[in-house]
């Protein structure tokens, strides 16, 4: 092998160094192999790598054609027990609200990813791409912010136990006292969305058209923990309103 390729070798593949702290990439093929003893049963492998499929694409433009897996690190989605629910006379419901927010965060966290990619190297670009320090920790805050915000689209907790379900469901939809509830919660959740999509996604956006350099991470990730916190403890209000409706109901 020539010297020259034995040196670029080297130089591509030796460990990182250094603070990387502010460096929100650390390449795939610097990561730490699976040390598992053998006759031992292997850990639930880490998943914190973002991939994209179809050629060397940005993440933005792959996304489009579904081509984009993003990290979950190992988050447990937490989808509750019940079954959406529709309600007559409101055109926003609150699974569509719920979606925008998490659709919004989807966005974000493209937008994140992308913004590391940029600033890789073009032969670091190979590979899945890993987030470290600030920026990190932003995307597991954007990552489990969309999965609780999910678990609340669903309205009824244990609907499809009931003799008639759809019945049941409809006379959810019409009591009076979960139209108002659900009044209010769309109202919180329209604000958080806007909130997010100004303070996060916007943010996020404008930083890597102008190639900003000096991003707060650490803003963007505590403006998203205080929205997270907002919507789910509107959500939370509402799934307990719901939850008396369905007793009174039951009763009657």
């Amino acid at each position: 092998m020539p010297s020259k390729l034995k040196q670029w070798f080297k130089e591509r593949f030796k460990p990182p160094t250094g603070d990387l702290r502010n460096n929100p990439i650390v390449p795939s093929s610097t990561r730490p192999a699976d040390n598992t003893n053998d006759g031992q049963k292997a850990e639930p492998q880490w998943d914190d790598e973002a991939t994209v499929s179809g050629g060397n694409k940005d993440f933005l433009a792959a996304a489009t054609d579904d081509q984009v897996s993003l990290p979950t690190y190992n988050l447990k989605q937490r989808i509750p027990g019940g079954k959406s629910i529709s309600f007559p006379g409101n055109p926003l419901m609150l699974l569509d609200v719920l979606l925008q927010i998490c659709a919004d965060l989807h966005m974000a966290r493209l937008i994140l990813f992308e913004i590391a990619r940029c600033g890789t190297p073009l032969m670091g670009r190979r590979g899945g791409l890993k987030l470290s320090g600030a920026a990190l920790e932003l995307d597991k805050a954007l990552c489990k912010t969309a999965a609780i915000l999910k678990s609340y689209a669903k309205v009824g907790k244990g609907l499809e136990r009931d003799q008639d379900p759809k019945e049941t469901s409809q006379s959810l939809a019409n009591d009076q006292q979960m139209k108002d509830a659900l009044a209010t919660v769309n109202r919180t959740l329209r604000r958080v969305e806007k909130a997010v999509r100004d303070g996060v996604l916007d943010t996020l956006k404008m930083a890597m058209i102008h190639n900003c350099q000096d991003i707060d991470y650490d803003e963007i990730r505590t403006q998203t923990e205080m929205h997270k916190k907002e919507a789910q403890d509107a959500c939370r209000i509402f799934h307990g309103v719901a939850g008396d409706v369905l007793c009174k109901l039951r009763q009657d």
